[in-house]
């Protein structure tokens, strides 16, 4: 998955070449508490060079040697804002598990657990880049678990999308409601499984084959951002046809009646699920954009 190559990137970001003199091969490498060093044969096809030894510096902590310039970022995150989004998808995590659990909401819990204890750990592995930025362990926290859990936090969205379409009336949604899970949730995982091949197969070391694994991975989150932005459409003109509907017919005495016995928290529910949808939209397309950013970064040696 994406995960993958930009963890491939992370190394390539952490790893430079330095030849040797004479002398220095003489009288050895200072060492360097910064990073670990690995000697190897250069392969260059020049005569001169075909024995010259170099050192594969791999960074674990910031040096002189290992800037924070150098790492995939290129910046250490933000210690504070990072602290407030872990306690905030901390408590969310926990105030999803106990009213799931309250109201018996068990599929719509579970996505949204996931989701939010996904977002807690990885910003607990942001937290971890910033006292050290080339924390592998931060790294590959923060990449897996912010990639993986806006997709469940996605599939509790559908499945709330689902019930105010039965709710509202099925008759006013382009599908129905039961295909905004099954569709877009299914789409969703496809999504990650192109991604989880696409990271496999950039894997390798042979060119052709990581480029292969690029545009795949990129194909991967290009599926996700059309299925979404798909189901966006559909919502919104959901939403308008329940407001033409509402505007276009006299009301009963009855629905005004039962309108203000609706709860104000099941508005502001349904407002904070839009909002929700749109920046996990917004994010997504953020995704296509920066893996693609650090694909051509890692090629050109930025």
């Amino acid at each position: 998955m994406v995960a993958a190559r930009l963890e491939q990137s992370h190394l390539i970001a952490r790893t430079s070449h330095i030849s040797l003199d004479g002398s220095s091969r003489r009288h050895g490498v200072p060492s360097n508490v910064g990073f670990g060093l690995e000697l190897y044969k250069d392969t260059d096809d020049d005569d001169n060079n075909n024995d010259m030894p170099h050192i594969h510096r791999i960074c674990t902590e910031v040096t002189p040697e290992c800037p924070v310039s150098a790492t995939t970022y290129g910046y250490a995150p933000e210690l504070g804002s990072n602290i407030f989004l872990l306690v905030v998808f901390g408590v969310c995590t926990i105030a999803q598990l106990v009213l799931g659990l309250k109201y018996k909401l068990r599929a719509f819990t579970f996505a949204v657990t996931v989701g939010c204890l996904g977002e807690t750990v990885g910003y607990a592995g942001r937290i971890m880049l910033h006292y050290n930025a080339w924390s592998d362990t931060g790294f590959k926290t923060e990449i897996v678990c912010l990639v993986l859990s806006p997709s469940f936090l996605a599939a509790g969205i559908y499945l709330t999308l689902k019930h105010l379409v039965i709710y509202f009336g099925a008759e006013k949604s382009r599908i129905r409601p039961g295909l905004y899970t099954a569709v877009f949730i299914s789409c969703d995982v496809a999504s990650i499984l192109m991604q989880a091949a696409g990271g496999g197969v950039a894997a390798s070391n042979e060119v052709n084959l990581v480029n292969i694994g690029d545009h795949i991975i990129v194909a991967g989150i290009s599926f996700q951002v059309f299925t979404m932005f798909i189901c966006l459409c559909l919502a919104a003109d959901f939403g308008w046809q329940v407001l033409k509907h509402h505007k276009n017919r006299a009301v009963t005495g009855a629905e005004i009646a039962e309108a203000r016995e609706m709860p104000h928290s099941f508005r502001y529910y349904a407002i904070c699920s839009a909002v929700a949808f749109v920046l996990i939209f917004i994010r997504c397309v953020y995704r296509y954009a920066f893996p693609r950013s650090q694909i051509d970064c890692v090629s050109t040696a930025c």
